[in-house]
């Protein structure tokens, strides 16, 4: 869905949106990926809704205890 060119304007949302389940799923890895597949739509991204994807990135790298890719993600906050 996210790859479709009419669901364009969206993509971030629904990547956050997977990420949202894979968490429910505890599935961390499918939800970083999917949280950096909607971090890099920057056509699409607001200023609002990349803060809220980096802090996220950044709080499930740092549970995980990888410090450097949680400074790099905290760094990213607008």
């Amino acid at each position: 869905m996210g790859r479709k060119d009419r669901f364009e304007s969206y993509r971030d949302i629904i990547y956050y949106t997977a990420a949202q389940m894979e968490l429910e799923r505890n599935n961390k890895p499918g939800a970083i990926a999917f949280l950096l597949n909607a971090s890099g739509t920057p056509a699409t991204t607001t200023a609002a809704s990349a803060t809220k994807h980096f802090l996220q990135l950044a709080n499930l790298t740092f549970e995980d205890k990888n410090y450097s890719a949680a400074k790099n993600y905290y760094d990213s906050l607008t």
